[in-house]
């Protein structure tokens, strides 16, 4: 340590005097840690010495204030306080000399390198006759910091609790005691409980809740669960409790740190009432549904059976068994038998589709490999597509055995190729694909017709629906063909969907998972 002198005294000298006084819990040979304490202490030290002159022990004038470290040297330590501070100063220096230490620390404001003033709060010690000493210690803690944050930490106090009081969610908050360290106006206004929050902080938390209960139906078994939060802050009453006056209130808890538990409560009756609603709303559906499916279950077998003799008799007529007709009775059989086929499968598919919506279709699984069925129900309809003009083919691959309903599957097949041949013009094409994908197969069927417009897209797959483009009296169908596809192939556990584009052609894609043989394929 370099020796200064200021006044006489040798500096080196007091700090190794100090640092050499035995103290308790201090070693006196280990002058190396009085250093390294004094070295290290958030406080100012200086030693102010009978003739005014002064030291500083440690670097804290140059670590906190910025000064240079010969700044006793050149500067009198009194022009560094405030000119306010300076007479608190003065007296404490008097006071001390006479023997008389100051009781309490004084605020002592001193200034910077920068110019700018830091508070201290000092402690005044009196070493006047100490020989290693000689002088009066000043020990100043800056306190201006702490204050701020001390303010800082009061205004956040502030700010959350005018939170919690304009929250319209019902807040408590029960400290690791038991008693009340939190509450808020609306959780006394949701539970009807007299008085400002402010009554209730620091009470017992158990009448608290007590009273809160009597506002619920059953409030001693409400209360009861309640006062387990106070043991068992992790049991969360996460369920709606009916208030007496008819309103429904949620309570949610969740546990704090130090054994404590938040609880919070709101008003649900909106929604319950709601909730209600819709679960009411949804029985009346599911009824309208049950009776919608038996009305047409109803209808459809009792038209089934005097169509079926419309048919079966309009073929007896037509054979010459039963007499010679001329051209325009053959017309008249013609047009019989051909509207009562079309009623015949409008009645079919409205029974398949009623039993596919209330699932009581049963599907009968069976080993197949798909592209076997594609190519077999494209060369099926081979001659029908010859016939139209149109360019029918099939792109499949892959050997692999899946389990499902042969019949459904085929039906789907035959409704995806029928549309796509009755709405391609002569001259254009259908192409069905099949190829393995994604633990499953991709089916396919494009053609280059019509299309479908935009705007019909969306409702392609609602029963009776039809694309606004195609003519009824030169494309005849019921509009269930893609309805009853779709519920297939959902019920396989599969997914459909339908790409257009006006006057360039509709794609259909299916994909179907690759279920292993004998797994259920009944309802599911």
């Amino acid at each position: 340590m370099a020796e200064v002198t200021n006044g006489g005294v040798t500096v080196g000298r007091v700090a190794r005097a100090a640092a050499d006084t035995p103290r308790p819990g201090v070693r006196a040979d280990r002058p190396e840690l009085f250093r390294a304490v004094v070295e290290a202490a958030r406080a100012a030290v200086a030693i102010v010495y009978p003739d005014g002159s002064w030291t500083a022990l440690g670097d804290t004038f140059s670590r906190g204030l910025g000064h240079q470290a010969d700044l006793p040297e050149r500067v009198r330590l009194l022009s560094l306080i405030h000119p306010d501070d300076r007479r608190a100063v003065l007296n404490a220096f008097v006071a001390a000399r006479s023997g008389r230490e100051p009781a309490q620390s004084i605020p002592v404001r001193v200034r910077t390198a920068g110019g700018g003033w830091i508070e201290l709060s000092t402690t005044v010690r009196s070493r006047v006759h100490d020989p290693d000493v000689g002088g009066i210690v000043y020990y100043g803690v800056e306190v201006g910091r702490g204050r701020d944050a001390e303010r800082a930490l009061h205004e956040t106090h502030a700010g959350l609790a005018r939170l919690i009081e304009t929250l319209t969610v019902g807040i408590l908050l029960v400290d690791g005691d038991g008693r009340v360290a939190v509450t808020n106006r609306a959780l006394l206004e949701l539970f009807d409980v007299p008085g400002p929050p402010a009554r209730y902080a620091g009470s017992d938390a158990r009448a608290l809740l007590r009273r809160m209960a009597g506002a619920m139906r059953a409030p001693d078994r409400v209360a009861d669960r309640l006062d387990r939060l106070l043991v068992e802050p992790w049991t969360a009453l996460d369920t709606d409790l009916m208030l007496v006056g008819g309103r429904v209130v949620e309570i949610d808890v969740v546990p704090v740190g130090g054994g404590g538990a938040l609880l919070h409560a709101w008003d649900v009756t909106t929604r319950a009432n709601t909730q209600r609603s819709l679960e009411e709303r949804n029985e009346a559906l599911s009824a309208l549904v049950a009776a919608k499916n038996e009305f047409v279950a109803s209808v459809s077998h009792e038209l089934r059976s005097p169509l079926t003799s419309v048919v079966t008799f309009s073929n007896l007529l037509a054979q010459p068994d039963w007499g010679e007709l001329d051209d325009e009775q053959h017309q008249f059989i013609e047009v019989i038998q051909r509207n009562a086929d079309r009623l015949l499968r409008l009645i079919e598919d409205l029974l398949l589709l009623s039993r596919l919506e209330a699932r009581t279709l049963q599907f009968v699984p069976s080993r197949l490999i798909l592209p076997d069925l594609v190519r077999a129900a494209v060369a099926e309809r081979t001659p029908i597509a010859q016939a139209a003009d149109v360019t029918l083919k099939a792109e499949a691959s892959g050997d692999d055995v899946m389990s499902g309903d042969e019949l459904r599957i085929n039906q789907v097949l035959g409704n995806l190729i029928g549309n796509a041949l009755k709405f391609t013009p002569p001259g254009g094409s259908v192409t069905v694909r099949c190829h393995p994908a994604a633990d499953g197969w991709r089916l396919s069927v494009t053609d280059t017709g019509i299309g479908i417009p935009a705007e019909d897209l969306d409702r392609i797959f609602e029963a009776f629906h039809r694309a606004s483009n195609v003519e009824k009296h030169s494309h005849p169908g019921t509009g269930l063909g893609l309805v009853i596809s779709k519920a297939i192939v959902e019920r396989h556990g599969g997914l459909m969907e339908i790409t257009s584009e006006l006057g360039r052609g509709t794609t259909v894609t299916v994909w179907l998972p690759q279920r292993r043989v004998g797994d259920r394929e009944g309802d599911r």
